[in-house]
């Protein structure tokens, strides 16, 4: 059912769910705050920027998860093989799942993430040009590419290795909640792996620095450099793992 239906039919239950989500953020935020109490920063940042941080985490995500929530259907999709009615389409079938499975319900998170961006920039009392817009929006679309990138292609490997549900999910869930912390407060190795290993860090924490100002103009160059080189190179691979994969599920009979 896509989302116009979806409202339609089910307009009280995406309300309550978009509740839920705003209480349950409210919660994390609450926690943030009052560890912010007792320590006053964390890692180098004071809770607005943590908070800005936590924004740009959050709507990469939202954002991320109402295009691509198909990832969480890819056994029915390629195992059991209902992809098999987007192929008969003359429309490219990556683009009629995204839209049929398209999620409504993270408006709620999107709403959240908007409110917490105001409040951090007003409480920080930053005032943005055109220039620092166009690179905020920028890095924001570069770090939901970069989401869309560690959610999507785990849930691809299906097209070979049959049901990745579990692997999708940990690539999805398991470290959302590390990086809505600046990964200073953590030990090296730790801020190595979210660094090089599983770059989650290039999110929301790189994108903060530069736009923050918290690094030189230099760094800040190359770190933008290797934040869309890194969130380009992923919107590649997804697209040559789809058409591969597509090719494999067609010679296999679907």
């Amino acid at each position: 059912m896509n989302y116009k239906s979806r409202l339609k039919y089910h307009g009280k239950k995406e309300f309550f769910h978009t509740l839920g989500m705003f209480l349950s953020y409210g919660a994390d935020i609450f926690v943030i705050w009052m560890s912010m109490g007792l320590f006053k920063s964390l890692g180098g940042f004071n809770f607005s920027e943590v908070m800005f941080l936590f924004s740009i985490e959050l709507l990469a995500y939202s954002l991320t998860n109402s295009v691509v929530w198909f990832v969480s259907d890819t056994y029915n999709l390629i195992v059991r093989g209902t992809l098999d009615g987007f192929l008969t389409k003359p429309v490219n079938p990556f683009v009629l799942i995204s839209a049929k499975y398209y999620e409504i319900g993270y408006l709620g998170q999107f709403a959240v993430s908007i409110t917490l961006l105001y409040l951090s920039l007003k409480n920080l009392a930053i005032t943005w040009g055109s220039f620092e817009w166009i690179l905020y929006i920028v890095l924001l679309l570069n770090s939901t590419f970069i989401y869309i990138g560690f959610t999507t292609i785990p849930a691809l490997l299906a097209f070979w290795w049959g049901n990745t549900e579990k692997l999708t999910s940990i690539f999805r869930w398991s470290f959302k909640q590390v990086i809505q912390y600046p990964i200073s407060i953590y030990p090296q190795p730790i801020r190595v792996i979210l660094t090089v290993i599983l770059p989650y860090a290039l999110i929301n924490y790189y994108p903060s620095l530069v736009l923050l100002k918290k690094t030189k103009l230099l760094l800040s160059i190359w770190i933008v450099s290797l934040l869309l080189a890194v969130g380009f190179s992923l919107l590649l691979i997804i697209r040559i793992m789809w058409y591969k994969g597509l090719k494999a599920y067609e010679s296999s009979g679907g």
